[in-house]
């Protein structure tokens, strides 16, 4: 059995020179997403392809949730998406990626009842000619903010200290 697995994996391995990357981030802070495009925290992922104009794969995942405003009143988040490319580490070139846009929104709720919505969305980017990619957000108005990454509600119960989703991201050379 053990020259079988040997055999097999002596066959199987060859080099693959295209650029991958697997991360998440850790307990991040809740970002409250409000009126201005902001960054969605581990979002952000340099592309360091060996080859000129690679296609890439992007997914991100991360928890996007209902914001309490008093004990009969959510906001109920109504949020733009879009992903960004740049060169310069998003300093000062700073591109809209044509296409790859979406809104995410909370369906109806009761008084006290919270809402939450992991998304993971996914692009493929045909001749990527950058170096950089991030998803911001922004709300559609101040009634409609969100908070993303954690949450103090967990398996229908209240909890005194946050629940956090690890946002992860995969960018991938095809």
């Amino acid at each position: 059995m053990s020259s079988c697995f040997n055999l097999f994996c002596d066959v199987m391995s060859y080099k693959v020179n295209k650029f991958s990357s697997f991360d998440f981030s850790n307990n991040p802070s809740a970002q409250t997403i409000s009126t201005t495009y902001t960054e969605i925290t581990g979002s952000k992922c340099e592309i360091k392809s060996i080859n000129s104009n690679p296609k890439i794969l992007y997914k991100f995942s991360f928890l996007a949730s209902t914001i309490w405003v008093n004990s009969s009143n959510y906001d109920q988040h109504f949020l733009h998406v879009k992903l960004q490319k740049s060169n310069d580490n998003f300093s000062s070139n700073i591109i809209d990626v044509p296409n790859c846009l979406f809104n995410i929104s909370t369906d109806t709720q009761n008084l006290a009842d919270s809402l939450w919505k992991t998304c993971s969305p996914m692009f493929v980017l045909e001749n990527f000619d950058s170096k950089y990619l991030r998803l911001v957000t922004r709300s559609y108005s101040t009634s409609n903010r969100a908070r993303l990454h954690t949450s103090i509600h967990y398996d229908g119960s209240s909890s005194a200290s946050n629940i956090y989703y690890n946002p992860s991201l995969i960018v991938v050379e095809l």
